[in-house]
């Protein structure tokens, strides 16, 4: 019994060994009961607010996925990215490759207006042994449909 008393002493407090202050315990039963009423209400709105936050990111990320994801691709003849489609320009340059005369030349590729040239210097002597590459030109008939554009460098652009 009177282990049993003191269980109930721990659990209820102070106010189970005063019978006469029913009222107060109540009165405190209530006021516990009200704030964490308003714990509950606080820590759930933190919640809807942590749970938009994450949403917002997944939201994000997603959109920055499908931004990186996609191909790449050359658009010979042309200086920008066809803006119809989702493309952005990675840069725009002139067309490029072997010499019309030597042998064994790569395919064209489309290099920058402004490249940066690796050290030392492409004029050094000690370059001898690298690789030519030469910007590619139209070459038309003057008395054709594309007659303006002889002599002209062919544009490009990465997409």
């Amino acid at each position: 019994m009177f282990r049993s008393l003191t269980c109930v002493c721990l659990l209820l407090g102070a106010y189970a060994l005063d019978p006469t202050s029913t009222f107060e315990y109540e009165y405190h039963v209530l006021a516990k009961m009200v704030g964490f009423d308003h714990f509950k209400a606080e820590t759930a709105m933190k919640v809807a607010a942590l749970e938009n936050q994450l949403q917002s990111t997944q939201n994000t990320l997603r959109s920055a996925s499908r931004e990186q994801s996609g191909s790449t691709y050359i658009r010979w003849g042309k200086k920008t990215c066809p803006n119809i489609t989702t493309t952005s320009q990675f840069h725009s340059g002139q067309a490029a490759g072997g010499h019309y005369q030597h042998t064994g030349s790569a395919e064209y590729i489309c290099l920058p207006i402004d490249p940066e040239f690796d050290t030392p210097a492409v004029e050094d002597k000690e370059q001898q042994g690298r690789s030519l590459i030469y910007g590619a030109e139209y070459e038309t008939d003057a008395g054709t449909l594309f007659g303006s554009l002889h002599d002209k460098d062919v544009p490009c652009s990465l997409c």
